[in-house]
């Protein structure tokens, strides 16, 4: 196979996985800037190639087989093998920077290691406006956020604001910090 075709695979791949990750082809094709029918012609040339039903398709959206799932945690981890050739290929100061809000009484060990991991640089900073990132108690009126509302317990309610910008990464510290909070490892 030629590195072009691989490198053709290897996107559509990726697109599959985040159609499972939104359950709708729409959903996924605005998140990755392509439209919803190159998105489904995509999709369904990945089942013609493999052979396989990839999704139920039902009026409500997409569900995943099983084949799709296992699929998508091979495509993440490729994912992840990828992100790490090119974070020790490019100098620190081709990474994105990624700013975090925290309240002062919360805090998180090894976010720089996961940050180092994951090809970014991570920077704390006192004032939500300026972060990427922003966990806090109070709602924020920022249209430019995507909202992941985190609850702990009966009792706690922790939101999480990812901004527009590097929100991959971002989305990503965010997912992170969840699983921190719920205390899971």
């Amino acid at each position: 196979m030629s590195v072009k075709l691989k490198v053709a695979l290897f996107r559509d791949l990726l697109y599959l996985r985040e159609v499972i990750c939104y359950g709708k082809i729409s959903a996924a094709a605005e998140k990755n800037g392509i439209k919803p029918s190159n998105l489904s012609a995509i999709i369904k040339n990945l089942e013609h190639m493999s052979g396989k039903k990839l999704f139920l398709r039902r009026t409500n959206g997409l569900f995943p087989t099983d084949e799709a799932l296992e699929l998508a945690q091979k495509i993440s981890g490729l994912e992840n093998s990828f992100e790490q050739t090119v974070s020790a290929f490019l100098s620190p100061n081709q990474t994105q920077h990624i700013s975090l809000y925290l309240p002062a009484n919360l805090q998180f060990t090894e976010l720089e290691d996961f940050a180092k991991k994951h090809a970014f640089i991570m920077r704390q900073t006192d004032f939500p406006e300026q972060a990427d990132v922003i966990v806090s108690y109070a709602p924020l009126n920022d249209s430019d956020k995507v909202i992941v509302e985190n609850t702990i317990g009966r009792r706690m309610r922790q939101t999480i604001w990812v901004a527009a910008v590097n929100k991959e990464k971002a989305l990503l510290l965010a997912e992170h910090l969840i699983v921190k909070l719920h205390g899971e490892n």
